[in-house]
């Protein structure tokens, strides 16, 4: 899958993987990407190495960090490429969920199975960043704080900013409690974000996220939203809800050329 605002750009990679066109089997057939949700490691490499033929981009270019939906966010230099990449190694960037660089054939690359992936390019200061947003990194505003680190440590301008904000669990199936809603919504400041279930709290994680965009300064035409719920099709997404927590790991990863 692939955004529309960012194959405008001839100097970018990107892409969002589904389930489909990978070598796993059973509960994670078949284009697994996680090395910890209990498939073969051999076949993740082989899967991650199909990745890397189809973007053009190899696979010790990669860079993957350890995601414990955190708010933590990393700056990636040429020293990190290949980092988490090889199941025989433990190397990924630890307890991060974001990375930034503004190096040239560098690979950032996140996991999901419902959380949000977000991906973000500055085609003026040429910075990208790959963001992991569950409803923890979410509630801490990791999408605002990615934008601000780039603002702070490269200089780009939230106006030039191009996001986007790929599959993931959508409004119709993402219900929480109430502590958990109150401190999602909280972090667009908004105290009456619509509830959508008289008895349930659902929660719009991609739109909380573009609403965190908006609020940093993003133009609202630089945002596209991949509207597909990955709870609903949970045949072609890997669900973490959908399966009942047995399933693979989806990659969505950016790099410029």
């Amino acid at each position: 899958m692939y955004f529309d605002n960012l194959s405008t750009f001839n100097d970018l990679v990107h892409l969002q993987t589904t389930r489909k066109g990978g070598f796993s089997e059973q509960e994670f057939s078949s284009m697994n990407i996680g090395f910890s949700v209990g498939d073969n490691p051999d076949t993740v490499l082989r899967n991650r190495m199909e990745v890397a033929r189809i973007s053009g981009i190899a696979l010790d270019r990669f860079v993957f960090p350890k995601q414990c939906h955190t708010a933590n966010i990393a700056i990636v230099t040429e020293a990190e490429c290949g980092r988490g990449v090889f199941p025989d190694k433990k190397d990924s960037i630890p307890e991060t969920d974001a990375l930034i660089t503004s190096r040239k054939n560098v690979m950032l690359c996140i996991k999901t199975a419902d959380c949000i992936p977000v991906l973000l390019y500055d085609p003026v200061r040429k910075v990208v960043a790959a963001i992991h947003a569950g409803w923890r990194g979410t509630a801490a505003q990791i999408t605002q704080k990615t934008v601000l680190t780039m603002i702070q440590k490269f200089d780009c301008q939230t106006e030039n900013i191009i996001a986007g904000i790929g599959a993931g669990a959508g409004l119709c199936c993402y219900e929480t409690n109430e502590a958990f809603y109150n401190q999602i919504v909280a972090s667009i400041g908004h105290n009456n974000y619509p509830d959508y279930a008289a008895s349930r709290h659902h929660i719009d994680l991609k739109e909380i996220n573009r609403m965190q965009l908006l609020n940093i300064g993003l133009q609202e035409q630089n945002i596209e939203i991949n509207p597909i719920c990955t709870i609903c099709h949970c045949d072609e997404y890997f669900s973490h809800r959908g399966s009942g927590g047995h399933t693979g790991r989806a990659l969505s990863c950016i790099c410029m050329k």
